[in-house]
C-alpha cells in the first residue's frame, strides 16, 4: 500500500528505481501506486517464494517492472 511518486529525480542509475527488491528478498509485494520517475518502476532481484501482484506502474523512464537474478 505504498504511493511513491516522481522517484529518481537526479537520474543516477542504477539508483533511481521507484521499488526495488533486493537479492535475497521473498514475501508478497501488492497494492503500490508506482508513477513519474526515470528508472524502472519496480526491479525485482529476489530468491523465490514471491507473490507480486496488484501494483499500478504508470510513466516510468525505464521498464514498467525489470526482473533480473540475484
Amino acid at each position: 500500500n505504498n504511493v511513491i511518486r516522481n522517484f529518481g529525480l537526479n537520474d543516477e542509475g542504477p539508483h533511481n528505481e521507484g521499488l526495488f527488491m533486493g537479492e535475497g528478498v521473498t514475501g508478497k509485494c501488492y497494492n503500490n501506486w508506482i508513477e513519474n520517475g526515470t528508472g524502472h518502476g519496480m526491479q525485482f532481484q529476489g530468491i523465490g517464494n514471491n507473490d507480486i501482484f496488484n501494483n499500478v506502474i504508470i510513466n516510468p523512464g525505464d521498464n514498467g517492472m525489470y526482473c533480473a537474478h540475484g
